[in-house]
């Protein structure tokens, strides 16, 4: 056999088999994962606000004092 067909039937059986992946029913529901990471997430974010602000505030001061002090 040739090269040649060797790659084309090689080409078809993988485009075959990935339409045929893409047709299947999915089986995992992530959905659940979603909203209990997002539980999870909201309120260490949430916590962590106050914080970031504070070290927002202070390098912002730090190169305005920087600024101005020349």
């Amino acid at each position: 056999m040739s090269k040649k067909f060797l790659a084309v039937v090689g080409s078809a059986v993988a485009v075959a088999a990935s339409a045929s992946a893409a047709l299947a029913t999915p089986v995992l529901d992530f959905t659940a994962v979603g909203t209990a990471v997002t539980g999870e997430l909201t309120p260490a974010i949430a916590a962590a606000m106050p914080i970031a602000g504070i070290v927002l505030a202070a390098g912002i001061g730090w190169k305005l004092y920087k600024r101005f002090t020349k």
